[in-house]
């Protein structure tokens, strides 16, 4: 939504989870940010439980 819709942002991070309990989702972002943190900013990221994967994000003009 944030791209299709020309949202602004400062990054997104998407977590593509087999398991969406919250503390799988704290384990991931806690991954994220311990390893990437000072990689985040205007980045679009994909954590899966095995994977974090950066893209390119497409700013809005």
């Amino acid at each position: 939504m944030i791209f299709r819709d020309h949202h602004r942002h400062r990054g997104v991070v998407l977590l593509r989870l087999d398991n969406e309990q919250a503390a799988s989702k704290i384990d991931a972002m806690r991954r994220v940010l311990e390893s990437y943190s000072k990689q985040l900013v205007d980045a679009f990221v994909v954590v899966t439980e095995t994977q974090i994967r950066f893209g390119t994000s497409k700013r809005p003009r």
